[in-house]
């Protein structure tokens, strides 16, 4: 079973659970990432495809707003996210 670390605050790094020694920890990068096309001036927002296996991976790390509801929903709820994305995020629970 794989570890997941989370963001929280401004910028403690959070597991959910002790890992135990030679582990191999995941961290969600969607959870970090909040532009639009706006702040980009029209270009295209910055992705990339994820090789790292795991059987539920999305296989693409993008913007916190392209992740799926669900996911969402439960980042925004547990508070395992930067304080910028909840604060964006807040009023859409």
């Amino acid at each position: 079973m794989q570890s997941k670390l989370f963001y929280k605050g401004k910028n403690e790094l959070l597991a959910l659970r002790d890992i135990k020694k030679d582990e191999e920890i995941t961290f969600d990068y969607s959870t970090t990432m909040d532009e639009n096309e706006k702040q980009r001036n029209g270009k295209k927002l910055w992705f990339c495809e994820c090789n790292c296996m795991a059987e539920n991976c999305r296989k693409i790390i993008s913007q916190f707003r392209d992740l799926p509801l669900e996911v969402k929903d439960y980042y925004l709820k547990n508070k395992l996210t930067p304080d910028f994305i909840l604060r964006n995020f807040q009023k859409t629970l």
